[in-house]
C-alpha cells in the first residue's frame, strides 16, 4: 500500500466517522431518557411530527446503550483472549465506522428471558401511549392496529393485545394483526395496509418494537460476531390514515428463498409452528405461515443452532432480489409519473455499506435515489426501515412522494411509493 493510499483510506475513515457522530448529535438532541421498571434498562425516545401533514410518530431505542468504542474494547479483549477460534468461529475483529454504526442497544449482562420479554412489552405500551399522545388521538378511537417484528415471542400478538386493552384502554374489539417478517416487518405492514382498501379512512397505529440485539449476546461464546456486533433493540411507532395522510401510489411485495442459508435463524415461533398451520394464500412458495393474524415468514435453520449470518452472501442475496423489486416499481411508477423522481427515500439501513451497495446497484440500473444513513443505532430488524421514515418526518411537504424500500431475511421483499396527504384539522383532534 502507498502512502498516498493509506491518507486516502485514513481521511475516508475520518470522513465517515464525522458524519456519524454528526448524525448522532442530531439525534440525541431530541432524545429523552428514562428507566424502564425492569431494572438495570433505559429507553432513549424522540418523538416527531410533521407541521405540515398530519403525520406523527415516535422512535425509540431501549437495553443499554454501547458506544462503538466501548463495543470494539469488549471485542477486542474477546479476540485476545480466545486466539485459537477454528475458521468457523472466526472472529469478524472490531468494526469501523464504515458500518455506519456509532453505538448500539443491548440487553444488560445477565438478562433473564422474562425480562427481556417484559421490557419488550414495556416498550410497546409506552410508544402506543406516546404516539397517540402526539396525535391527538384517544386509545379507543383506533380502528387498526398493526405491530411489526423480526419475529414473535409467542403469542406476542395476543398479549400486546390484551395490554392495549386493560391497559391503554382501547376498544376490546381492536384485533392486532401481526407482521413478522424479519427485518421487511414495518415496510411489509406498512404497504399492506396501504394497499387494503377497506383500510382507507380508518385511523391506524402501526407499532414495531424490535429486541433482536437482546437476542443476539455480547458474548465470547457465541459464534456469529458479524450479527453480535450490528444487531440492536429499537422500536417505532406511526399513526397515520390510509388514503388521507399517506396514498399508496405504487408497490410490492415478494417473497424469495435463501435456500443458501446466507442469513439462518431460530425464530422464536418456529415451535409454534406445525404441518397443518395453513400457508398464507397470498403467498404460494410456502415460506410465508398464517395463524390467526399474525403472518410468519420462514429463515433457514442455522447449523449452530441460534442464528448466523454470512456477511458478503447476505447483502448479495439482499442486493440481488432487492434490485429486481425496486425497478419493477419503479416501472410502475414511471408508467403512471412518466419523468417525476420521488422526492425522498426511505430504506432498511442492515449498514452503511449495504445501504451504499443498494444505491450503487440502483444507479448502474438506471435509478437514482438519494438514500440518506438515518440511522447510526445499529441494526434494529423490523423496526429499522420505519425508524427511518420518522426521522424524516419533519421534512415532509404534502404533495411529496416518498420511495419506502424494505427488505428481510427469508427473504421478504417490499418496495412502494407514497403521496403525503395535506394537514386536515378534523383528523388530527
Amino acid at each position: 500500500m502507498t502512502e498516498a493510499q493509506t491518507s486516502s483510506e485514513v481521511s475516508r475513515a475520518d470522513e465517515l466517522k464525522s458524519r456519524v457522530q454528526n448524525l448522532e448529535m442530531q439525534i440525541m438532541g431530541r432524545t429523552t431518557v428514562e428507566e424502564l421498571s425492569v431494572p438495570g434498562w433505559n429507553i432513549w425516545e424522540e418523538k416527531y411530527k410533521s407541521d405540515k401533514s398530519n403525520l406523527s410518530g415516535v422512535v425509540a431505542h431501549f437495553g443499554r446503550r454501547l458506544t462503538r468504542d466501548e463495543l470494539n474494547t469488549m471485542i477486542q479483549g474477546f479476540i485476545d483472549a480466545n486466539p485459537q477460534k477454528s475458521v468457523e468461529e472466526k472472529w469478524v475483529g472490531p468494526l469501523d465506522y464504515s458500518a455506519g454504526f456509532g453505538a448500539i442497544y443491548k440487553a444488560p449482562e445477565e438478562a433473564t428471558r422474562e425480562e427481556k420479554d417484559s421490557a419488550t412489552f414495556e416498550v410497546a405500551l409506552k410508544l402506543a401511549k406516546d404516539a397517540l399522545e402526539q396525535r391527538g388521538w384517544k386509545p379507543d378511537e383506533v380502528d387498526i392496529v398493526d405491530f411489526a417484528n423480526s419475529a414473535a415471542i409467542n403469542g406476542m400478538s395476543k398479549i400486546l393485545n390484551d395490554k392495549l386493552i386493560t391497559d391503554l384502554g382501547m376498544r376490546e374489539d381492536i384485533g392486532i394483526t401481526g407482521t413478522f417478517m424479519a427485518c421487511d416487518g414495518a415496510g411489509n405492514a406498512l404497504y399492506r395496509r396501504l394497499s387494503d382498501e377497506e383500510s382507507v379512512g380508518k385511523k391506524v397505529l402501526l407499532l414495531t418494537v424490535d429486541s433482536v440485539g437482546s437476542e443476539l449476546p455480547l458474548n465470547p461464546e457465541y459464534i456469529d460476531t458479524n450479527s453480535m456486533q450490528l444487531f440492536s433493540n429499537g422500536a417505532a411507532a406511526l399513526t397515520y390514515v390510509p388514503g388521507i395522510d399517506l396514498k399508496l401510489l405504487v408497490g410490492n411485495t415478494e417473497v424469495h428463498e435463501d435456500s443458501n442459508g446466507a442469513l439462518a435463524a431460530v425464530a422464536r415461533y418456529n415451535d409454534a409452528i406445525k404441518e397443518d398451520d395453513s400457508l398464507d394464500p397470498d403467498e404460494p412458495t410456502g415460506l410465508v405461515r398464517r395463524i390467526g393474524n399474525e403472518r410468519m415468514i420462514q429463515m433457514p435453520y442455522p447449523s449452530n443452532g441460534g442464528f448466523l449470518m454470512n456477511g458478503s452472501a447476505t447483502a448479495k442475496f439482499f442486493l440481488r432480489h432487492s434490485l429486481a423489486n425496486v425497478k419493477s416499481t419503479v416501472a410502475d411508477y414511471k408508467e403512471r409519473f412518466m419523468d417525476r423522481i420521488p422526492n425522498r427515500t426511505t430504506s432498511h439501513e442492515p449498514s452503511a455499506k449495504v445501504l451504499d451497495g443498494v444505491e450503487h446497484a440502483l444507479a448502474k440500473a438506471g435509478i437514482n435515489l438519494n438514500m440518506r444513513r438515518r440511522v447510526p443505532d445499529g441494526n434494529s430488524s423490523g423496526a429499522t426501515s420505519l425508524i427511518s421514515f420518522n426521522r424524516q418526518m419533519s421534512e415532509f411537504e404534502p404533495g411529496e412522494h416518498v420511495f419506502y424500500i424494505s427488505y428481510g431475511a427469508g427473504g421478504s421483499f417490499t418496495s412502494f411509493i407514497v403521496e403525503i396527504g395535506e394537514k386536515t384539522s378534523d383528523l388530527a383532534a
